[in-house]
């Protein structure tokens, strides 16, 4: 369903006014188009940005973790040991069956690269277990290192 159509340029260019924030730089080629949002306290000549926040892995690991729910820390927790299956992960969690709330979990550690399945062809097989990512172990490690 579109809502209007050919306003989508117009309606960012508005949303930004709205928000206060800087225009976007539209470039426009004969095959695609590009749009660029600047970010505040970033200047961008000549195609690249003068300045760039400094933001080491470390702080990145916190900001992640943090946004993290005690639900999905402790599927993430579980998956420490190996993969484990859905149910397994439920009852870590404190669920006895699956719920709203564990599946949003789960598809967000999914989603964020946290997690993966063991057998990603197949997502509704009865053998489906999920273990951490490399992403998943380097955030476990870097909080537990924190503490």
């Amino acid at each position: 369903m579109v809502e209007h159509i050919g306003s989508g340029i117009r309606r960012i260019r508005n949303l930004c006014r709205e928000y206060g924030v800087a225009e976007p730089l539209i470039e426009v080629s004969e095959h695609w188009f590009s749009v660029t949002f600047p970010r505040s306290g970033v200047t961008i000549e000549n195609g690249q940005p003068d300045q760039i926040p400094h933001v080491t892995p470390h702080d990145e690991a916190h900001e992640a973790y943090d946004d993290l729910t005690d639900i999905e820390k402790m599927i993430l927790d579980r998956c420490r040991v190996g993969p484990q299956s859905a149910a397994e992960l439920r009852l870590a969690a404190g669920y006895s069956s699956r719920s709203g709330n564990f599946k949003r979990s789960q598809e967000k550690l999914l989603a964020a690269g946290f997690i993966e399945m063991t057998f990603p062809e197949r997502p509704r097989s009865k053998n489906q277990c999920y273990r951490l990512t490399e992403r998943g172990f380097d955030l476990l490690k870097t909080m537990t290192e924190s503490k």
